[in-house]
């Protein structure tokens, strides 16, 4: 019997992506599971896990990159809500950028089963959509207003293979 809901992953935005990899697998003991392709706007994200049967990773993206609620590249309004005029990053609202956890990923075996049971709580998506893979996915925020993903997918991902 399926389970009707299961932590997927965690994404972190990072400031150097490379450098949180090598820690997560040097110092913690994770491995390197597979990496989501570069797109023509965002660097390939690489994804640790630590091998157990539910297969959790953690997500690392680089800050700045896309917003995460679209998927898509960053406007000219959220790049001058982010940066300064120097480049630096400002304090923003979290779903378009930050530093450590991002939002963190729950895979469904329904999604709009799951859907109809958040409306019936009073819940709602920020924001939902199908990517380019065909999946379903909607964000939401919990109270303190941390990201949380819900996504549907019909098919393994990679490391499922």
């Amino acid at each position: 019997m399926g389970k009707e809901i299961w932590l997927q992953h965690i994404g972190i935005g990072a400031k150097d992506v490379k450098k949180l990899v090598d820690w997560y697998c040097n110092i913690l003991g994770l491995e390197k599971v597979y990496e989501i392709p570069a797109t023509e706007y965002r660097s390939g994200m690489p994804c640790v896990g630590i091998g157990n049967e539910d297969k959790i990773v953690i997500e690392f993206f680089q800050n700045g990159e896309f917003n995460p609620l679209t998927g898509k590249p960053l406007t000219e309004d959220e790049k001058a809500r982010i940066f300064d005029e120097h480049g630096e990053i400002k304090e923003i609202r979290r779903e378009l950028i930050d530093q450590g956890v991002n939002h963190i990923g729950f895979r469904v075996d329904d999604f709009e089963k799951f859907l109809k049971s958040l409306e019936k709580k009073g819940v709602s998506f920020i924001k939902s959509r199908k990517t380019s893979k065909g999946w379903t996915m909607g964000m939401l925020s919990d109270p303190e207003g941390n990201l949380v993903e819900i996504f549907w997918a019909d098919e393994l991902l990679p490391y499922e293979e």
